[in-house]
């Protein structure tokens, strides 16, 4: 071998290694923008769902549902019944007329009441069947992870509107929960279907 074959066949090699290693810091560098493109894609996801929610509840009550007592009886020893006293107070608009607060779960795409509970208002303000306090009894075998609270009411520009309220009980429902956090899901608002229409 001449040494002019030599030397090309030692620049074809470095161009060979050269090419290899931008080709692989320029795949390094392909992965890592498109994991940046996932995280923005995702950031931008919950700023869009944060914008949302805000024009969701502008001009609406802003339910507070807190958890007040918890009391645990075993009369017959087959599992605690629990009663979990809450209030609900606004600290947003007013509205025009309230509906009711309910606890129920979602089955096969209907809302039906909690299974193994019940909740029962208890406040002496009979106008207003939502705000003050209400009772919810759990029953044994009661799993609240499946329930929700909706509060249903007309707001102050006459539309009618349910807010949803996620419940997670601290302990386990076998024997007596040591506290019930509310937590605001959405707002729904509700449009006759025309199917109804005369």
């Amino acid at each position: 071998m001449s040494p002019y074959e030599f030397f090309t066949v030692c620049v074809s090699l470095v161009a060979i290694v050269i090419s290899f290693v931008s080709l692989i810091r320029t795949r390094e560098t392909s992965n890592k923008q498109i994991e940046l493109e996932k995280i923005s894609a995702k950031l931008a996801e919950k700023q869009l769902t944060k914008i949302e929610e805000t024009e969701e509840r502008e001009g609406q009550p802003i339910f507070v549902v807190r958890a007040t007592n918890i009391v645990g009886a075993d009369p017959e020893q087959t599992g605690y019944k629990v009663k979990v006293t809450i209030f609900v107070e606004n600290t947003g608009q007013d509205y025009l007329e309230p509906k009711g607060l309910d606890l129920v779960s979602l089955k096969d795409g209907i809302w039906k009441h909690c299974p193994k509970a019940s909740l029962d208002y208890i406040d002496i303000r009979e106008h207003d069947l939502i705000l003050g306090e209400h009772s919810m009894t759990l029953n044994p075998g009661c799993n609240l992870h499946n329930c929700v609270i909706l509060i249903s009411y007309v707001d102050n520009v006459g539309m009618e509107r349910i807010q949803e309220y996620e419940i997670f009980p601290e302990g386990s429902l076998a024997e007596l929960p040591f506290r019930v956090f509310f937590t605001y899901k959405k707002t729904y608002r509700l449009v006759p279907s025309v199917l109804w229409r005369g």
